[in-house]
């Protein structure tokens, strides 16, 4: 009897063990797994392009830095100073550009934090991420901001069409929608942080009622992040 179980977890084990050498592994560099997702979608495209607006680091979080790996490119941008530095080393295939995004031109305070992935333009959730963790702001910067369309007027290169756009500026990112002219600029699959949104209840989400507007389907939602697609 014993010798039966043990041909049996044996058989098991094979099976198993050549089952996992079968399957593909791919490595997600986003916070909660959204560039898997996007891969899904997009699974046999090559040559794609994107725009990462709050781009913020290269690699770590990113929604975009696996398809850089593999073949595409795009435009990234984040408000920081001296952010675009180790993008330009990274990803020199890419457009790199620093720009804070809003949906009018003014000078804006951005809070710096010491943990710069929270950095933000909102005094409001600055306050209430130095009452709510250990982190704190480092400094406060004057920084004159532009609407999307005057970046991608700019930047995007011709007759390109945006694969995906990834936006994570931090309290920023319905402003950054409106900024955007949907005529002229229209990506197939949008990401974007939303902390107002509820299944409960879409009307609450500003986001959700604009890109349904513009036509886009809400397709999945990480725990951070909402996808939409055209």
């Amino acid at each position: 009897m014993i010798k039966n179980l043990l041909k049996i977890l044996a058989k098991l084990y094979l099976k198993e063990r050549y089952y996992n050498l079968d399957r593909q592994s791919f490595p997600s560099f986003s916070q909660m797994g959204e560039d898997m997702i996007i891969r899904k979608i997009f699974e046999n495209k090559k040559n794609g392009y994107y725009v990462d607006v709050g781009a913020y680091n290269p690699k770590q979080y990113s929604n975009t830095y696996y398809f850089y790996i593999n073949g595409w490119k795009g435009l990234n941008i984040d408000a920081m100073p001296g952010s675009m530095a180790s993008f330009s080393k990274l990803r020199p295939r890419d457009i790199n550009i620093e720009s804070a995004i809003s949906n009018k031109n003014e000078r804006k305070t951005y809070y710096v934090f010491d943990q710069l992935a929270l950095n933000t333009f909102s005094l409001k959730t600055a306050l209430k991420i130095e009452k709510e963790t250990a982190y704190r702001i480092k400094k406060r910067v004057k920084i004159n901001t532009q609407t999307l369309e005057e970046v991608l007027d700019k930047y995007l290169p011709k007759n390109i069409v945006i694969d995906f756009m990834t936006i994570d500026t931090e309290s920023m990112d319905y402003l950054v929608l409106l900024s955007n002219n949907w005529k002229k600029y229209l990506p197939k699959v949008i990401i974007v942080e939303d902390g107002n949104f509820s299944f409960e209840n879409f009307s609450k989400s500003k986001i959700y009622q604009l890109l349904l507007e513009k036509g886009y389907n809400l397709i999945a939602k990480t725990d951070v992040s909402l996808i939409f697609i055209h």
